[in-house]
């Protein structure tokens, strides 16, 4: 009887060991000329990830606000009422940062000036919780481009 708990213990140990091996490093997760981005656990374009970290911490991108209100700085849909462009969009990343008033369920027409709208729902990630194209304004296109997204 002894015995067989010892070789239940072994077992366990074996399959425990075994399975932790399984989860693939970083550099293997991808295809060549992508790579693994922790923070929005997803594979992306190197380029993509070049644009990305040229523009992080850089204000250079100006966004122009429209007249339906897009691009109007906002925290939540309530900031964004009076326009027409009546949904906040954050970046998942950055919450706490203020985002743009936006039009969900877009077409190209809907997203006037320097936006496009963009369609992430093919997309399988946490940081899109959309099932709805939205407007984004151009300086942030790029970025959605690299997560698979089709804007236009």
């Amino acid at each position: 009887m002894k015995n067989k708990y010892i070789l239940l213990i072994v077992t366990l140990f074996w399959v425990t060991g075994f399975l932790s091996g399984c989860t693939p490093s970083d550099d293997d997760r991808c295809l060549d000329g992508y790579s693994w981005v922790k923070e929005y656990k997803l594979c992306m374009a190197d380029d993509e990830i070049e644009v990305m970290d040229s523009e992080e911490g850089s204000d250079s991108a100006v966004i122009e606000i429209e007249e339906n209100g897009l691009g109007a700085s906002c925290l939540t849909d309530d900031d964004c009422q009076e326009y027409e462009a009546n949904r906040c969009l954050l970046d998942p990343l950055s919450p706490g940062k203020p985002g743009v008033c936006t039009v969900f369920d877009c077409k190209s027409a809907d997203c006037t000036g320097a936006n496009q709208c963009c369609d992430c729902t093919s997309v399988n990630s946490e940081f899109m919780e959309t099932d709805e194209p939205f407007c984004v304004p151009d300086a942030h296109v790029e970025i959605l481009i690299g997560f698979g997204c089709s804007c236009s």
